[in-house]
């Protein structure tokens, strides 16, 4: 009997862990990017609102907040959520709202409440993916198409060491796509200045609120939910299911850096933002 109730509790113990590994290799680092996104982006706004002031700044990004929007009407229709409200832009002053998509679901069905995590995370989906078909075109066409993207694998989260060495991938990939975006011969390509716009005004706004996080997080209990299960009747055979997850990863994995290429290219903006500030000040001074 201890023996059986020993084994039970391994068998337990192994669906947890495998649970984990997967969500971890399938959403940890987007997870991650995404809070990071969320304070990089919400300094760059503040930044750019203090300098030109906060309308001029919610104008000149408008395009980022419908794409933004947009990013939660897609997930919805696609996983078959009744849209009772939406509105893409349009800056409402008592609240200080740009955009909201108000949705409703069927409490019971198990693929419209898994269904809320990817409506909640919809902006982190669409706004990459955004800056990524533009860049298949701005400018001058393909204009990352030569570069690898960083390589995952079982074996990415197995160690402090190698997921280190994931991130500097990701990193050294970004930064890249920045060396190849800053090329001389891209600054006299009117498609440079727009791309540059572009990957400003989404990035801005590639993060999510307080209601996005909580609609996603009551999505992703489903998500857990269903993967243990699904652990819990099929790791007796093997855990064949890690392998499998590994390649949808890698399908995605280019978000990451594309991710990481639009904080950094936030970054330098915020520190022409800066300068621009600092001389405003020191110039009204004298």
């Amino acid at each position: 009997m201890e023996n059986l109730l020993g084994g039970v509790l391994a068998y337990l113990m192994k669906t947890f862990s495998a649970t984990f590994s997967q969500l971890f290799v399938l959403f940890g680092p987007g997870i991650l990017l995404t809070l990071i996104m969320y304070f990089v982006s919400g300094f760059a706004q503040r930044q750019a609102a203090g300098l030109f002031g906060t309308k001029f700044f919610i104008y000149l990004t408008a395009i980022g907040t419908v794409i933004h929007e947009l990013g939660h009407v897609v997930f919805a229709v696609l996983f078959r959520h009744q849209i009772t409200g939406m509105r893409l832009f349009g800056l409402d002053e008592s609240s200080g709202t740009l955009g909201y998509v108000n949705h409703a679901y069927r409490p019971n069905s198990l693929y419209q409440n898994i269904g809320n995590f990817f409506i909640g995370i919809g902006p982190v989906i669409l706004g990459p993916l955004v800056i990524f078909l533009s860049a298949t075109w701005m400018p001058g066409g393909s204009l990352f198409q030569s570069l690898d993207p960083p390589h995952i694998s079982t074996d990415t989260f197995t160690s402090l060491q190698n997921a280190a060495a994931f991130i500097g991938d990701v990193f050294v990939h970004a930064w890249q796509m920045l060396g190849m975006l800053f090329r001389g011969g891209n600054f006299s390509n009117p498609w440079f200045y727009l791309f540059i716009y572009l990957v400003f005004a989404v990035g801005v706004h590639v993060k999510l609120s307080p209601s996005d996080l909580q609609g996603a997080w009551s999505g992703f209990v489903f998500v857990m939910a269903l993967f243990f299960i699904f652990n819990l009747l099929t790791l007796w055979l093997g855990d064949f299911s890690i392998q499998m997850i590994t390649l949808v990863s890698q399908s995605y994995v280019f978000f990451y850096a594309y991710m990481l290429f639009t904080m950094l290219l936030i970054l330098i903006f915020m520190g022409f933002m800066m300068l621009l500030s600092s001389t405003r000040r020191l110039f009204w001074h004298r």
